[in-house]
């Protein structure tokens, strides 16, 4: 009797330890930051809009239509504690149909070095920097008149950028972002005129302000510190 007792005791003990351990364990989790050295990180953000716009006048009816697409995917890597490299593409498509057809896509890739600023588990805001490659293609079309215009533009350049941003994080997994960047490029490219076929040297820049909203997942365990 007195050995079962001893056998219960101990038996009581070492699951008592464990339980201590794993919410010990627990809580020491909870308290690191997601954004640990060693683990990788994938997001998806961007938008869509599709709109239609009808004029009625003495002049008659006419309807105008207009398409933007944007997105940027990323996938990065967390070199340190809260300070991530990260190679970023996007690709953006605009499209309208009024009195003058215009037809516009841009894509870009380039590396990007993101920083979050809090240790906080439930996520933190984040300044990013990054430099990109671009190319560039513009279509803009004016047939009802008598000296009809079809110009297309195509260029290719580098470009910069700066953001602000939040990243929220679900159970050390899923993220939700949101962010404004500012984005600024340099073009260098021909314009063709595809009825009378001359070209032209083209010399240009874009300066674009924008608020991103983002999906992402964090995965690995990381560095334990």
């Amino acid at each position: 009797m007195r050995h079962l007792i001893i056998l219960i005791v101990c038996i009581l003990s070492f699951h008592v330890n464990g339980i201590g351990s794993a919410i010990e364990e627990s809580d020491t989790t909870d308290q690191m930051t997601p954004f640990r050295q060693n683990r990788w990180m994938t997001s998806i953000s961007g938008f869509i809009t599709s709109g239609n716009t009808e004029f009625s006048g003495s002049n008659g009816t006419s309807d105008n239509y207009s398409n933007n697409f944007y997105y940027t995917l990323s996938g990065s890597y967390f070199l340190r504690d809260r300070l991530n490299l990260g190679l970023y593409a996007g690709f953006t498509r605009t499209s309208s149909e009024e009195l003058i057809i215009r037809e516009t896509e841009g894509f870009l890739i380039g590396p990007g070095l993101r920083y979050y600023l809090s240790k906080n588990r439930e996520g933190s805001l984040y300044f990013q920097g990054g430099m990109f490659y671009a190319r560039f293609y513009d279509r803009t079309a004016l047939l009802n008149i008598p000296n009809p215009v079809d110009n297309i533009l195509r260029g290719k350049g580098v470009g910069g950028s700066i953001g602000l941003g939040y990243s929220y994080v679900f159970k050390d997994l899923l993220i939700l972002e949101i962010g404004f960047y500012n984005n600024f490029r340099r073009f260098q490219g021909e314009t063709t005129n595809q009825i009378t076929k001359n070209v032209t040297k083209e010399n240009f820049s874009q300066y674009e302000l924008s608020f991103r909203f983002g999906l992402g997942i964090i995965i690995g365990k990381g560095i334990h510190k």
